[in-house]
């Protein structure tokens, strides 16, 4: 018995270190993609703020039908390598997905600072981050947090694409 209490003690001590581990992870993950983009951050982040529901559902829409499409691809000879690539880009934007809500939900917070430039959305996505990556490590709401923190960070980076997309379509049908 005293052996098996032994044991426990030690998981909730691993576990404990692990789940720090994780939230520094991430953590460090955004302050350095935020950093580099912060740009682009920002940009995301308003999309959150301006269309959120927009944001949720592109973002449900990658998270449901990117896997099928991997499988297709994957069914294929022709589309192995296609597969694989979208495999990876589908995981990392699992993982950085979060990083989004981060900067917005600082920008909530430290409303009326200016943004964008790279000191201050660091200083967004800590003050967010930190929130997600505590909601993403609780232990039953931490899945439903991880999906819709993932869906509204990668909808607003599709949504945020998409609207490019069209700009630029527009510039080139205009000029052509």
């Amino acid at each position: 018995v005293v052996r098996l209490e032994a044991r426990d003690e030690e998981r909730r001590g691993d576990g404990l270190f692990f789940s720090m581990a994780r939230l520094l992870a991430f953590l460090l993950a955004g302050v350095v993609l935020v950093a580099l983009v912060p740009g682009t951050a920002t940009h995301a982040a308003d999309e959150v703020r301006m269309r959120g529901a927009a944001a949720v559902g592109y973002g449900l829409a990658w998270l449901l039908f990117v896997p099928l499409v991997v499988l297709l691809l994957a069914a294929t000879m022709v589309g192995i390598p296609l597969a694989l690539i979208l495999a990876v880009v589908y995981g990392v934007s699992l993982y950085v997905g979060p990083i989004v809500p981060g900067v917005w939900l600082g920008g909530e917070i430290l409303r009326g600072r200016d943004s964008g430039e790279r000191d201050d959305t660091v200083l967004l996505f800590l003050a967010g981050g930190a929130i997600v990556a505590v909601a993403l490590l609780l232990p039953v709401v931490g899945l439903l947090a991880r999906i819709l923190a993932t869906c509204i960070g990668v909808g607003a980076v599709l949504v945020m694409i998409r609207d490019r997309a069209a700009v630029g379509m527009d510039r080139g049908g205009a000029g052509g």
